[in-house]
């Protein structure tokens, strides 16, 4: 991955900290979110969760009535514990044996904006009402019928422009109100509040439109968005709106870290696969990839990849089995399969029939012999297999649920010497992770061992399959690694990574075929379809998981690369991949990342130990200024810390710490974030220059190059802070 490294001038104007300490410093603020919910706010909850910032979810209703006062300060310090708040239900309203009314006391929303003011804490209300006289909103009358799905525009004006451009996201993004709820409001002070997004409806005669969400100065001078929807983590248009809010209730100072990152994984790349029936096709077709289907692919990549963000990097990941450059020659070998057992089936430890014709299996292959596959000496080729990552899925297709540590053993050395006779074992090879067939062999602890003893520490599972995926009703869990325990599989603490099945099948090579049998499974379920409506759904539902900065890869299979043969030339990944690629740049700016999935893996497991490092995290301020961030960790973790448009670190601390930092930005577009590489240990980091709280303006980085005091370098370096910072 390219990173754009921040030039000097961003990182110390001085070497001097007594600037940032004009003041006599008053306290710490915690960086952590407060949201206040009547019920579990699972939208505002996931995206959160989906950039690593910390929070408290405090739910109050008919059954949990907040007795007494509304504590918003660390409970050991007395310091202020929240640098943001977000009431996820309006105004705290239930329906409490008939009667709707808000569980909060005039004293509890006295103490809210008491804080806020004090503190210059922004806030978040999602859901509200439409009669709100504070940030003076009244109803809105529509006099025409309402229409079950209502297109969500964005406001013309300089702090609605600031606030989609910090963002990233695209101001004309395709928002609606499918699967949400909403109330029409208009705005009565124009004084308080600033329209930020409209209902695109209107009334006939006055044409005026309801708004959607405002921006609010209050009379106290705190601030408010207010969005009159609800929040459904299952539309992009909830997602969007919580990446609209995030950066600006933080002032886009926060303990987080946002990436896209968009892995496809072919599974089966060398074995052939027989494919699906259909009325034109009854006889029974076995398609093995060609070395034009490989040329094809390779230039996809390099065309897809100008239509991605600026400052994206693309490419697949081919999980290869090497039997199938065998398979035609003097060596081919047959396995007898084992007996199809459930996939929750725990084998116990030494059992099973061992498969192989011997072990070790000899692989003294004549380069004469396997050389007669064109395909071979293609792919060797590293001007070839350079354009690609590369994963082994196993020497041949078989099935560990049952296997033997001598066939799994098998199965990992003899891939392994396949990859090394196609020179891609050095080059974008993933050796610390393996993809089994079918996941398989999970709950296998003669494989695992296996695993273990040739240093593969993780797999990628199936995010369909509860038994190898952590239970999402805990929110974070959708980040980290599902592991084995001894009643899991025998053994413990084997990771496990989730895939994302798409709906391009195996067993289907063109559009027909695919179509054919997504029908046939859903056959009786009424959502018979064609396949630009399968497209449609799956890339909507793959849109979902980036922007819900899931890190998962996609799962794909070597007959979805078929193109030469067919009259478009266009495989079924590149058109999944086009129509994603399309929806997404819709909303986003984001850069798109490809990471071969031993990094993907290792971003589980570094945001696993983020979690346990037990991170304290708070603000430094005085009378006018946030002049530090403190980090305390009781484990070792890597911690993000997402900075503001033109703050930097003061080049003192930037030099002391040089050991344990480093910088990521990808684009001029991405948030810089600075990780610190934590060891049981307390960090504290001044900014440069010090963050006026109170009147801190949210500033766009798009297209602005400050040459008087922050500017980016126009060179891609991928290293930790030198010495010379």
């Amino acid at each position: 991955m390219k990173l754009l490294k921040v030039s000097l001038l961003l990182f110390g104007v001085s070497r001097c900290r007594a600037a940032s300490r004009v003041d006599q410093i008053q306290g710490r603020i915690g960086l952590r979110a407060l949201v206040l919910s009547t019920e579990k706010p699972d939208s505002i909850l996931t995206s959160l969760a989906s950039y690593g910032i910390a929070y408290d979810n405090l739910i109050y209703n008919c059954d949990n009535i907040l007795e007494g006062d509304l504590y918003l300060f660390d409970e050991n310090t007395g310091y202020p514990k929240y640098n943001m708040i977000v009431i996820a239900n309006g105004r705290m309203k239930c329906n409490c044996n008939g009667i709707i009314k808000s569980v909060f006391n005039k004293e509890h929303w006295n103490t809210l904006n008491d804080y806020e003011v004090k503190y210059n804490i922004r806030s978040v209300v999602i859901n509200e009402d439409n009669d709100i006289e504070e940030i003076g909103i009244k109803p809105f009358e529509f006099n025409d019928r309402e229409k079950n799905t209502i297109t969500l525009k964005s406001a013309n004006n300089s702090f609605t422009h600031s606030l989609f451009d910090t963002a990233g996201i695209y101001d004309d993004a395709p928002l609606d109100s499918f699967g949400i709820e909403y109330n029409l409001a208009k705005i009565v002070d124009e004084k308080i509040s600033t329209p930020i997004l409209y209902y695109d409806i209107k009334n006939e005669i006055s044409y005026e439109k309801p708004v959607a969400a405002v921006y609010s100065k209050l009379k106290d001078g705190n601030e408010r968005l207010t969005f009159f929807v609800s929040s459904n983590k299952r539309t992009i248009t909830s997602i969007i709106i919580n990446h609209l809010w995030i950066p600006w209730v933080s002032k886009n100072l926060y303990i987080g870290f946002r990436r896209v990152y968009l892995t496809q994984h072919i599974d089966d790349v060398f074995s052939s696969e027989d494919l699906i029936l259909t009325s034109e096709k009854t006889i029974k077709e076995t398609y093995r990839n060609t070395i034009e289907d490989f040329n094809n692919i390779i230039e996809f990549q390099n065309n897809i990849s100008y239509k991605m963000p600026v400052g994206s990097s693309y490419r697949l990941e081919l999980a290869f089995n090497g039997f199938g450059l065998i398979e035609n020659t003097m060596y081919k070998f047959e396995l007898i399969e084992d007996p199809e057992v459930s996939n929750t089936y725990i084998k116990p430890k030494g059992s099973g029939v061992f498969r192989w014709p011997h072990f070790p299996y000899d692989t003294d292959w004549s380069e004469s012999e396997i050389s007669k596959n064109k395909l071979y000496e293609f792919i060797k080729n590293k001007e070839i297999n350079k354009n690609f990552y590369w994963c082994s899925h196993g020497f041949t297709h078989q099935s560990l649920n049952l296997a033997t540590s001598e066939d799994v053993i098998n199965q990992i050395n003899t891939n392994i010497k396949m990859a090394v006779r196609l020179s891609i074992y050095d080059n974008n090879f993933s050796k610390r992770t393996i993809i089994t067939p079918g996941s398989s062999g999970l709950h296998n602890v003669d494989a695992i061992e296996a695993f273990f003893n040739r240093s593969i520490i993780s797999a990628s599972g199936n995010i369909n399959r509860p038994d190898i995926t952590k239970d999402e009703f805990y929110e974070k869990n959708a980040y980290l690694p599902w592991r084995t325990t001894e009643e899991s599989s025998n053994i413990a603490n084997f990771s496990v990574i989730p895939r994302i099945p798409t709906m391009i099948f195996s067993e289907c090579s063109t559009p027909l075929e695919n179509t054919v049998k997504y029908n046939r499974i859903f056959e009786g379920t009424g959502i018979g379809t064609s396949f630009d409506e399968i497209l449609n759904r799956d890339s909507q539902m793959a849109l979902l998981y980036l922007l819900q900065l899931r890190h998962n890869p996609f799962q794909f299979h070597q007959s979805n690369l078929r193109s030469a043969d067919l009259p478009s030339k266009k495989s079924l990944i590149e058109l999944w991949t086009e129509k994603l690629i399309d929806t997404y740049n819709k909303y986003v700016k984001w850069p798109i990342i490809s990471l071969k999935v031993d990094d993907i893996h290792n971003t589980f497991l570094e945001r696993e130990k983020y979690e346990k490092c037990n991170l304290e995290q708070k603000l430094i301020h005085n009378n006018t200024h946030i002049i530090a961030i403190t980090l305390k960790a009781y484990k070792s973790c890597k911690v993000p810390i997402s900075l503001p448009y033109g703050i930097s670190i003061n080049e003192d601390d930037l030099y002391t710490y040089k050991n344990i930092l480093s910088i990521e930005q990808v684009s001029e577009i991405d948030p810089i974030t600075i990780w610190v590489d934590m060891k049981n240990n307390s960090v504290e980091l001044n900014f440069s220059p010090a963050i006026y709280w109170g009147q801190f303006k949210v500033n766009s980085v798009i297209n602005i190059l400050d040459p008087n005091g922050y500017y980016f370098k126009k060179k891609y370096i991928n290293k930790k802070v030198s010495n010379k910072i």
